[in-house]
């Protein structure tokens, strides 16, 4: 809801403050709320020459003026003032207000990509929830629960509309997918915005993609040119439950990944899974729980495994460095 946006936004501005001091204790990649795009879209903020939609490449142009305050508005394109629920700071502001703090293209526009150890310029969503939970949103209905497949959690037009909106303002977009039915309609989503928005330099990112549809999968996300953002060492804790709730299930496919040439960016989900990367690599290598818990029956899935050095480039430069 605007009330987590609004945390989320906060959160950014802290993070800001304390790269600007050099306190930042860590490099971060910052992804927003795609909803904050829906909010850019309802309030017409900086309307521009007339414009109803502020876009990366028409923001807010100024006009003879250094600063856009809160109540203070400023010229734009021959306009005399911004209305009170559109109006941020501009040249010297700290922090973003709570009318306008769910503008990304605006917040680029006016800060760029970012700073040294802190950048952003990306939105997130989510399609499903988790395995865990039984809200993974599935094409067939869970084996130990027969009354449910799992929960949409945004309306397909909504999120579909939403990712081509962002996408055309020069946003990367990262959407959360676990069961397959959320990875098939991710794909169709991305689809439908290429059609749409044409050639572009974008970096399509499904978060997890753990649970796919079959072989085919693996074809469309390359196909959208989508990268998988993977956690290997969510294999470990999955492998039992998985096959309980889904019985035979193709599951974290890091091997067909990486031979139908789809990036695959590994990381850890920390603060959900340990943040050790040598036991995610380890995992990955050997689809197995690196600290030797739940091993019985040995690797899961063991045609998925890939070399230590592919694992590696998913966490280095080679692949993360590309998803950001």
């Amino acid at each position: 809801g605007n009330a987590s946006a609004e945390r989320v936004w906060k959160d950014l501005e802290l993070m800001r403050a304390l790269e600007l001091k050099g306190e930042l204790p860590l490099r971060v990649h910052a992804y927003m709320p795609l909803a904050s795009w829906e909010q850019l879209a309802q309030t017409a903020a900086c309307e521009v020459a007339g414009s109803k939609q502020l876009t990366r490449t028409a923001a807010c142009e100024v006009a003879g003026s250094e600063q856009l305050t809160q109540t203070a508005a400023f010229e734009v394109a021959g306009s005399e003032q911004l209305t009170q629920t559109a109006a941020c700071e501009v040249a010297g502001r700290e922090q973003l207000t709570q009318t306008a703090a769910c503008e990304l293209a605006q917040y680029v526009k006016w800060e760029g990509w970012g700073l040294p150890r802190l950048t952003w310029g990306g939105v997130k969503a989510f399609m499903d929830g988790s395995l865990g939970s039984r809200t993974a949103l599935f094409h067939d209905p869970y084996a130990d629960d027969p009354g449910t497949a799992g929960i949409r959690v945004e309306e397909a037009t909504w999120m579909r509309e939403n990712i081509r909106q962002a996408d055309a303002a020069g946003l990367q977009v990262a959407i959360h997918a676990i069961g397959d039915l959320a990875v098939d309609e991710l794909v169709s989503h991305f689809n439908f915005t290429l059609q749409a928005n044409g050639p572009a330099d974008r970096r399509f990112r499904i978060e997890h993609a753990q649970h796919l549809s079959g072989p085919l999968a693996v074809q469309r996300i390359r196909k959208v040119d989508a990268m998988v953002s993977a956690q290997p060492m969510h294999l470990a804790g999955d492998r039992y439950m998985a096959s309980k709730r889904l019985g035979e299930d193709r599951a974290y496919a890091f091997r067909s990944f990486q031979e139908a040439g789809v990036k695959l960016a590994l990381g850890s989900d920390w603060t959900v899974a340990p943040l050790d990367v040598l036991d995610s690599i380890t995992a990955a290598q050997h689809r197995m729980d690196p600290r030797g818990d739940a091993n019985v029956g040995g690797p899961w899935i063991p045609e998925e495994r890939i070399s230590a050095e592919e694992a590696l480039q998913g966490f280095t430069k080679v692949q993360r460095a590309y998803a950001q």
